[in-house]
């Protein structure tokens, strides 16, 4: 990818997509030579919903890229056109796997399992032709092509083609080869060629063959072009190349060759870490992005779980080289890759990664603050107590030097104990009241939350009288916040209270959230008693909670059936989670409220994307909108005190996405 070699990896996650519906299938990113210059790098996907190609455009953000959605690429008519693959061929052209089938998903499938269809498919080629239009362009650029017949140095010649196709192409054949004749001559191409896409594609060439050399890695630490200084890096940390490891920890046993690898061995002390080290401090963020990354791949062999952890790996001062650099933490993703990479090593032992944020986090700010909340939390999911005491004197040794750091470690434990509260193993209730006589504002905020999570009287007690008479209501908040991990009689009683009678829709809603973590006998009956008071926001938060355990969701359904609780007052989630509940009984007598549960048909669910595509094309004009509803909606239900009472209440059900709003008006 022109710019960045890790898009491939990142799109999904950080694609912004502004098209009409998300059904997403076959992200491609057009390297070819047969569109215009400018589609070069721009990203193509098949869009199943609305049986079309999206088409997005990128633009460099740090290590990564943000997109931008550009007019769609090809539309159709046709409702069975589900394109779930895009690629570039050997044409240069776009490569179009049509699955072809009247439903685009399983639900539907399941639905009329009949009607799917599984005999037939098509693969579509769009070609551009310029000024002549139906100009046929061959499939390959020659009929007689045949790469794997060619020789291992024309194969090297085509790392040199303007279409990814070609390139991807004799990369494999040169990969599967081997041919060490080749090696000087791909080598030539990386440290010499003139496009970047081609020496990359020499460079991954012979890490595939297991042809690339340690040297040729050190002479690249220094090259011009960053994304051969970030291929460098990732290529340092990947797991053919560990074996050099065990040098590094004072094993003087050397490693069995993997390749041409093993360094020389004046070199094999410090070679790898030098070499991180430097590029840890490169100006590019693609590059310290692909160290953060290399790091994490020597401490585990997996970048997303906790695999084969290596506890002994020294990637600390690479680690903190790269805090300093990127300290402004204003790139997307390399504050996460380097707690990925700490993580592991926190959880066994956090004691040296929190000296030295304790000596060096005010000078590294916010990247260490980030760093030190995740390091609160993932100490409390260890859930052992002896580290909790390293917390706990972590706090201490920072406290009066950096209120933003102290912060980000305050807001870390509290959100680390929300699941279960985690206590040091030694009384510090002395240490909170000394924290507590020169602290100010939102650190004397949260460490009141803190001591009432863990369980101080005074604290616990100063905390419920928040809930019940402070007037500003981001306190009660926070406080209904704290006191909801404590599962006491008392906090249950005071945020039953509040239910009754207060009047302000967030605090209320919060204090549902709360008593449905901490349960009773006496929660539902109360929400239903209150019922309707509620506002229509409230009352969903209520059913959320009602339907979330057996015996409230009975009680809700009693209410429902004496009418104390209307159908109409319920969401259509709610009446979905009721009609698909594996308690019979439950399904039974919501089926007598609600009707029979079904998922929706093709037809409608393509008027459903018809009309949203029309809704976000449109301009809005809230008069003429009005009008409307007053002819065709208000005749027989409310909005807002708004109508007549023939059908439900409308103000409190499924608008809170415009899919909700679609799906409730047309099925």
């Amino acid at each position: 990818v022109p710019g960045n070699p890790y898009a491939y990896e990142l799109l999904p996650s950080i694609v912004d997509h502004k098209h009409h519906m998300a059904a997403y299938c076959g992200i491609s990113i057009y390297q070819g030579d047969n569109f215009p210059a400018e589609y070069q790098g721009r990203v193509f996907f098949g869009n199943i919903h609305q049986n079309a190609i999206n088409h997005d455009r990128l633009i460099p953000n740090g290590s990564s890229f943000k997109a931008v959605a550009e007019k769609d690429f090809l539309t159709t008519s046709d409702g069975w056109f589900r394109p779930v693959s895009e690629q570039t061929g050997p044409d240069g052209a776009l490569w179009i796997a049509d699955w072809y089938d009247k439903y685009p998903c399983y639900q539907n499938a399941q639905a009329d399992p009949e009607g799917v269809d599984r005999e037939r498919g098509r693969i579509w080629r769009v070609v551009y032709t310029g000024k002549d239009k139906g100009k046929k362009i061959g499939s390959r650029p020659k009929n007689d092509m045949h790469l794997d017949k060619m020789k291992s140095a024309q194969l090297v010649k085509l790392l040199e083609h303007p279409n990814v196709w070609q390139r991807r192409t004799a990369q494999r054949l040169l990969s599967e080869q081997r041919n060490s004749k080749s090696i000087s001559q791909i080598e030539k191409l990386i440290t010499g060629g003139k496009l970047q896409e081609s020496r990359l594609s020499a460079l991954w060439t012979l890490h595939a063959s297991e042809q690339l050399n340690a040297d040729l890695l050190n002479s690249l630490k220094d090259d011009k072009c960053p994304e051969i200084r970030t291929w460098v890096a990732r290529l340092t940390g990947e797991a053919k190349y560990r074996s050099s490891i065990p040098v590094f920890l004072g094993d003087k046993k050397l490693p069995k060759p993997v390749g041409n690898l093993v360094l020389p061995k004046a070199m094999e002390d410090d070679a790898v870490w030098f070499r991180l080290a430097q590029l840890a401090e490169d100006n590019d963020p693609s590059v310290r992005l692909a160290v953060a990354t290399a790091c994490r791949q020597l401490v585990s062999s997996s970048l997303t779980i906790d695999t084969d952890i290596n506890y002994e790996v020294p990637v600390g001062k690479i680690l903190t080289t790269l805090i300093k650099s990127s300290a402004d933490a204003k790139d997307p993703l390399i504050p996460f890759m380097i707690w990925m990479a700490s993580e592991p090593l926190v959880a066994k032992n956090p004691a040296p990664g929190l000296q030295w944020l304790a000596e060096n986090g005010a000078d590294n700010m916010p990247l260490s603050g980030i760093l030190a909340g995740k390091a609160m939390r993932r100490i409390c999911d260890t859930g052992e107590a002896e580290k909790m005491d390293v917390a706990v004197e972590f706090l201490r040794n920072i406290w009066g030097n950096n209120d933003e750091l102290t912060l980000a470690t305050l807001d870390g434990l509290i959100e680390g104990q929300k699941a279960k509260p985690l206590r040091p193993t030694f009384d510090i209730k002395p240490h909170l009241a000394k924290a507590n006589e020169n602290a100010t504002g939102k650190i004397k905020e949260r460490l009141q939350q803190l001591a009432t999570i863990w369980g101080d009287a005074s604290a616990i007690e100063t905390t419920l009288e928040t809930i019940r008479n402070a007037t500003n209501n981001d306190n009660r908040i926070k406080a209904i916040q704290s006191v909801r991990q404590l599962k006491s009689s008392a906090a249950r009683d005071v945020l039953l209270e509040l239910i009754a009678n207060e009047s302000n829709e967030r605090v209320t809603i919060e204090a549902l959230q709360a008593l449905a973590e901490i349960g009773g006998d006496d929660v539902a009956p109360a929400i239903v008693k209150h019922w309707k008071r509620f506002t229509p926001a409230t009352r969903r938060a209520a059913a959320d909670l009602l339907i979330s355990r057996p015996q409230w969701t009975r009680q809700l359904l009693d209410a429902l059936d004496d009418k104390t609780i209307l159908p109409s007052e319920l969401s259509a989630t709610v009446a979905r989670a009721l009609l698909t509940s594996k308690n019979p009984n439950f399904v039974a007598r919501a089926e007598r409220l609600f009707g029979k549960f079904r998922e929706s048909s093709a037809d409608k669910i393509k008027l459903i994307v018809e009309k949203r595509k029309a809704v976000l094309a449109g301009e809005p004009n809230l008069k003429r909108g009005h009008e409307l509803a007053k002819t065709a909606c208000f005749v027989c239900h409310k909005l807002y005190d708004e109508g007549a009472e023939v059908g439900p209440d409308l103000t409190g059900v499924g608008r809170s996405t415009l899919d909700a709003l679609l799906a409730n008006v047309i099925d």
